[in-house]
């Protein structure tokens, strides 16, 4: 949070109906005041958003 890097928020299941239940995880981030903008995986589109900035930087580095 202080630097500005975004994480993934994972389940870690080992069970599949559990399958990104997150809720504790997501939980604790809002007590703590980590900014929704940072989570990757908060919503699909937020998702695609890094991955298609992931491959343009992926691009210049070639």
């Amino acid at each position: 949070m202080r630097y500005d890097v975004r994480v993934c928020v994972d389940s870690d299941a080992h069970y599949a109906a559990n399958i990104g239940r997150v809720p504790r995880a997501l939980e604790m981030l809002d007590e703590i005041g980590f900014p929704p903008e940072l989570i990757v995986n908060l919503t699909f589109e937020g998702f695609e958003k890094y991955m298609a900035e992931r491959e343009a930087r992926m691009k210049a580095h070639r």
